[in-house]
């Protein structure tokens, strides 16, 4: 079935039904393909994508887990900031590609930012949601036993949030791979 439509579309291509500078033409993806092997650049590409989209993803994946669990800590903070969270979830990270060039420049830093941003706001939400599952009866239990806020935020929000912090990890690791995916084949091709 595949080959047969990679067939059609160069058949297409060939008789010029359907333009080559639109459409693109497989057998000449596939001699880049092979001249980027021979050369080594696809290599160099991939391992420049994979480190850029690798430390995004512990950059945002950690920050946000951090900030999400943070929010437990204040109550108002984590109401105000929960419908931006959401909102922002939704945008589409490639329009704030223009934003995130002008702050950090055509570089490896705003591609960095870019899968950083990425896993953030996923990993905050997931790592709040986490908060906010916690046995109602353990945080009571440690406030009659005399605890602090933030001992029991140390104590028992943190460590009973963990299943919810792996998962977070798990959505960005799909979404990091995506990711990887995605800016590998647009590199391959510079």
């Amino acid at each position: 079935m595949v080959v047969s439509i990679f067939l059609l579309w160069e058949i297409a291509i060939k008789q010029e039904w359907i333009k080559v500078y639109i459409y693109g033409q497989p057998s000449g993806v596939w001699r880049e393909l092979l001249k980027s092997l021979q050369d080594g650049s696809l290599l160099k590409h991939t391992s420049v994508t994979a480190y850029e989209s690798i430390l995004g993803f512990i950059i945002g994946g950690a920050l946000g887990s951090a900030i999400g669990l943070l929010l437990w800590l204040s109550p108002t903070l984590a109401k105000v900031s929960r419908p931006v969270m959401v909102a922002l979830n939704g945008v589409p990270k490639i329009a704030l590609a223009p934003l995130i060039i002008v702050w950090f420049g055509v570089g490896i830093e705003s591609k960095i930012a870019i899968a950083a941003i990425i896993c953030f706001i996923v990993a905050v939400i997931t790592a709040y949601s986490g908060t906010q599952e916690i046995d109602l009866d353990l945080i009571r239990l440690m406030r009659s036993l005399g605890a602090t806020r933030w001992q029991t935020f140390t104590k028992v929000v943190t460590p009973g949030s963990v299943p919810w912090l792996i998962s977070g990890f798990r959505l960005n690791l799909l979404r990091w791979l995506h990711l990887v995916l995605s800016l590998g084949l647009f590199l391959a091709f510079d």
